[in-house]
């Protein structure tokens, strides 16, 4: 029985290398979204809260850093400010 579980914990240990390799060697294909949180303060506008959303678009061939990118940010104050933020970037 002890065989069977070290033979088990061995192949997953040889298997996960493989697993992990990156098929994909010209970079990343389709597209990937990110995300984070927009919080500050200024004693003028107040306290500050919003998003900021990233889309990049890699292409079909992977195209390195990438394709075009689409960025946004909405933030709101607490004194009444908004900000809106739209970007576009391709070469």
């Amino acid at each position: 029985m002890k065989n069977r579980i070290y033979l088990q914990i061995l192949c997953l240990l040889l298997a996960s290398p493989l697993l992990s390799q990156n098929d994909n060697a010209a970079g990343y294909k389709g597209g990937n979204i990110a995300g984070i949180p927009v919080l500050k303060y200024n004693s003028d506008e107040g306290f500050g809260y919003g998003v900021r959303l990233s889309y990049y678009n890699y292409a079909r061939g992977g195209y390195n850093p990438y394709y075009y990118l689409v960025d946004t940010q909405v933030a709101l104050t607490t004194k009444g400010k908004k900000e809106l933020y739209l970007f576009f970037d391709s070469p």
